[in-house]
């Protein structure tokens, strides 16, 4: 009699099994890798039933609370998770998450919300001792000989001002970059250096930056413990121009590309498809030209990243 009873209950249990969560695996997976020519009917009701999935994502999303929609992965699960943890397919991928590539990323979700672009930085360095972010001086200028330079900077400058505002997650307190205003100076000992020194003072007027230009007697009596014998002419920022801290800054950001989505991994190698044949370039020809070509022979078609899962924070946006 107990064995009897015991087999209808093991029965029912695995009756209960089958359609359990644990058995949508199957289906999860199925339905993530339709070849080409593969169930043609399933793979084109997958590709007509997509924009009605993502409004229903979207929908439990926003229902979630902070911290299950910050940590995706730290609570018990309804349901298989309609996203992909490892992206397969990215439209910008970021090969180093520095202080140019998280800013990069930061920036392209900004300006484009959907979910269908995917952006994603691989980086696979914690600390990030040897790069250039934290080797620089960070230090902000608009002082430059280029339009384009001073623009940016002007922007960088606005940015950083509000990077509180811009950069805080939720109802957390808002990042503090230690930013420090102190004009550059600027100094040229010779007639051409001044003439060059000129010329940039006048295009950064243009574009609107606050800079003033001062002769000897003006150092001198602006800067009295400097030595200025050899200078003919300097440059000294009045606004928008100061220091700040590189670590937090790069945090800051690193963190707010976190709750769009992170993973961690590092490029091993390129995949490329030459979808044209040419012949190589002659030796008389320009290797300018012998460059370009080169490069619009070759198409990068993959990217093979060494896997090292970090998921903190992430979810499927980028």
């Amino acid at each position: 009699m107990l064995t009897s009873q015991l087999n209808r209950c093991l029965h029912r249990s695995l009756r209960c099994i089958h359609t359990s969560i644990p058995s949508l695996w199957q289906s999860y997976e199925n339905e993530r890798h339709y070849e080409p020519g593969e169930d043609p009917l399933n793979r084109t009701l997958h590709g007509l039933t997509y924009d009605f999935r993502r409004w229903k994502r979207r929908y439990q999303e926003a229902r979630k609370d902070a911290f299950r929609r910050r940590n995706p992965i730290a609570h018990m699960k309804q349901a298989v998770q309609d996203n992909e943890l490892f992206p397969y397919r990215a439209e910008i991928l970021i090969i180093g998450g520095g202080l140019t590539g998280s800013s990069t990323a930061y920036w392209l979700k900004e300006r484009f919300r959907d979910e269908d672009l995917k952006v994603v930085v691989v980086e696979n360095n914690d600390k990030f001792t040897q790069s250039s972010t934290m080797l620089s001086t960070g230090g902000i200028s608009q002082q430059f000989s280029i339009p384009e330079h001073v623009e940016m900077s002007l922007f960088t400058a606005e940015f950083l001002r509000h990077a509180g505002e811009h950069l805080r997650i939720l109802d957390n307190a808002p990042p503090d970059i230690n930013l420090l205003p102190n004009g550059f100076l600027y100094l040229a000992r010779t007639e051409q250096e001044a003439d060059s020194l000129r010329d940039s003072w006048k295009l950064q007027l243009d574009k609107g930056a606050c800079v003033a230009l001062l002769s000897k007697s003006d150092l001198q009596v602006r800067f009295p413990f400097m030595n200025f014998d050899d200078v003919v002419l300097g440059s000294l920022g009045l606004e928008n121009e100061g220091t700040f801290d590189t670590w937090q800054l790069l945090s800051a950001i690193r963190e707010k590309n976190i709750t769009l989505g992170y993973v961690k991994g590092e490029v091993e190698g390129f995949q490329f498809e030459r979808h044209r044949t040419r012949a190589e370039p002659h030796a008389m020809e320009d290797h300018e030209v012998a460059d370009q070509e080169k490069l619009r022979s070759q198409r990068i078609t993959g990217v093979f990243p060494c896997k090292l899962p970090q998921f903190a924070l992430c979810s499927e946006q980028i």
